[in-house]
């Protein structure tokens, strides 16, 4: 054996083994006392890394399950201490658990072991950040840069280990972050607290009331958004927000799939479920049940885990386990309206139409968001030839809770649907006059205003969304649309265009818009073909060549450029890709593939 595996048996067996398996010893390992078995090496060959270990009282707190696994996965380690994979399994495990600063050790050591990886300085800087070593965690985001410059949830964790010390350098991450996203409510909550420690009040204010509106239903920023108003001393508004913030509501999932895997390892039960439910709809049911059994043992981890198997069940059309592993998790938790709606549906599966119409108008009246119950109540509803129910439930959850937009916007779609738009124009309306921030609400209201060719009035109404969230991207493209095509406006159309890019400059679907205009305008002024092949490139990267729009945009593109060959084979992949998803462009892409091929552009008409 090499003087180097006797150090590691010496720091790691001796000492890392016996803290973690003798239930009495509260000792964490300490290299500096090698076993007394073990010959003394010169201090050059001591590896200076220990492995965490929990005392024995941190242990018991885990529960016996999670306990196992958790000395599993330490055993493991301490068997290869240079196993970046088993000290990343280890340090997940300390993450998910509640134990940071055990797990910012076995990143920090892989780091070393492996210091051109960004993912493990990812995982070092989240583990920091709960750890509380907020300069510690910037250096390590930092480090993780080869993730790329897109990876959003970096910089808006950059952004929250900012603050408090440096709120103007928390602005420019969180500003960051919303350039990639900027539909990110956690961003928006950090850059209001940012903007108003850096003096920005009114700025601080629309920041949060972007996140209150983006996000009804998460009460700490409805807290937020009233705490603000107040405080600019705009009291009746605040009440809004009040009542909003009593309806109560978690954070938003954040999306940061790298985080995701570490939590996945980790054993976090969200996770794992959310893991196990894309393992069923890729039809890896076995492999699904496997996941979720081994965390159904866990804390926290046996309704969510529960739950989960039920869905499972129910994509093998197991009607009765499903509806009876949904009944378990009601029996735990009677709230759990998601589960109650599920078994709703297993309930119309086994035929019990009375009984699913029950517990689905149960959720519904007090859950009227929950987009699956809807729908499943509707289908019944149609299936027992009461086609005006779901309305009617709709109304006494508006009844219910007056002052709540989301809920009168839902009820809004309802009457639409129905035909009845004037009904929908007037619940719009009283859902703005009580808040008026409310930009999906009014958005919703533009719509339907053009639908009803009142074209002056959506453009008011598009504008009026803009200036309360510069960066709410739909806006900006049906306002260029209204303005295009109904006002016959070109140029108009691409300054709104160009406007939209400057507030959100990673928007693929304005880049391609403005491609598409630049590329196909009939007026050679306004045609530059360039930039359309620059800007179609760019939403067709980002998109993956996945979008057959964006292909068809491209191809435009590359015949106004004179690159007729590359525009006939991108038409071509237009076409292959609207093709296996049955999209009605097809003919129109098949027409522009016909001019290319005889070395025509494509013009749109006047």
């Amino acid at each position: 054996m090499t003087s180097r595996m006797k150090a590691i048996r010496t720091v790691f067996s001796a000492a890392g083994f016996v803290a973690l398996l003798l239930p009495g010893c509260d000792r964490k390992p300490n290299s500096a006392q090698p076993a007394q078995d073990a010959a003394p090496e010169p201090a050059s060959a001591q590896v200076q890394f220990e492995i965490p270990c929990l005392t024995s009282s941190e242990r018991a707190a885990l529960g016996t399950a999670l306990e196992m696994k958790l000395t599993g996965a330490y055993n493991a380690a301490c068997g290869d201490p240079e196993s970046v994979t088993k000290l990343a399994t280890l340090g997940a495990m300390y993450y998910v658990h509640g134990h940071p600063e055990e797990s910012a050790a076995c990143f920090r050591r892989i780091t070393e072991l492996k210091p051109d990886d960004p993912h493990y300085w990812y995982f070092l800087g989240m583990a920091c950040q709960a750890a509380g070593q907020p300069a510690e965690a910037l250096a390590a985001y930092e480090g993780a840069a080869g993730i790329g410059p897109a990876y959003q949830p970096r910089l808006r964790a950059m952004g929250d280990v900012c603050m408090p010390a440096s709120p103007s350098r928390a602005i420019e991450y969180y500003q960051a972050a919303l350039d990639l996203d900027p539909n990110d409510v956690l961003a928006w909550c950090g850059l209001s607290r940012a903007q108003f420690a850096h003096g920005q009040r009114e700025e601080g204010l629309r920041s949060i009331l972007i996140a209150a509106n983006l996000e009804p239903y998460y009460a700490d920023a409805q807290h937020s958004a009233a705490e603000a108003l107040r405080g600019l001393g705009r009291h009746a508004e605040a009440e809004q927000y009040v009542q909003m913030a009593g309806v109560g509501g978690n954070a938003p999932q954040p999306k940061d799939p790298f985080g995701e895997s570490m939590r996945r390892a980790g054993m976090e039960p969200r996770a794992v479920c959310a893991e196990a439910m894309q393992l069923t709809d890729r039809g890896e049911v076995a492999r699904a049940r496997l996941i979720l059994e081994q965390i159904r043992s866990l804390p926290g981890g046996t309704v969510a885990a529960t739950e989960a198997l039920g869905t499972v069940a129910a994509a093998e059309k197991k009607w009765d386990e499903a509806a009876s592993l949904f009944s378990e998790v009601l029996a735990a938790g009677p709230q759990a309206y998601s589960a109650k709606s599920s078994l709703g549906e297993m309930l119309i599966q086994q035929g019990n139409l009375s009984e699913a119409e029950r517990v689905l108008r149960e959720v519904l009246t007090e859950h009227p968001e929950h987009a699956a119950t809807a729908k499943r109540f509707a289908a019944l509803m149609s299936q027992l030839k009461k086609p005006h129910e779901t309305l009617a439930v709709m109304q006494a959850a508006v009844a219910a809770r007056p002052f709540d937009p989301v809920r009168r916007s839902l009820l809004a779609q309802h009457y639409a649907a129905a035909g009845r738009t004037d009904a929908a124009l007037a619940e719009l309306r009283a859902a703005l006059d009580l808040q008026p921030d409310y930009f999906p609400g009014r958005q919703q209201l533009a719509l339907l205003l053009v639908g009803e060719r009142q074209y002056a009035a959506a453009k008011a109404e598009f504008e009026r969304t803009l200036q309360t969230n510069p960066r709410y991207e739909d806006a900006y493209l049906y306002l260029s649309t209204i303005v295009i095509q109904a006002d016959k406006d070109l140029r108009g159309g691409e300054k709104i265009l160009r406007e939209g890019l400057k507030h959100v400059p990673n928007s693929h679907g304005l880049a391609n818009s403005l491609a598409w205009v630049l590329a196909t305008a009939s007026d050679p002024a306004q045609r530059k073909p360039e930039e359309a092949v620059q800007l179609a490139e760019r939403a067709v990267t980002a998109t993956g060549h996945t979008q057959h729009s964006y292909l068809d945009t491209l191809g435009a593109a590359y015949a106004a450029a004179g690159r007729f060959a590359d525009a006939a084979r991108v038409a071509r992949q237009a076409i292959e890709s609207a093709s296996r998803v049955n999209a009605p462009e097809v003919e129109q892409y098949r027409t522009r593939l016909a001019l290319y091929e005889q070395d025509q552009p494509f013009r749109t008409p006047e």
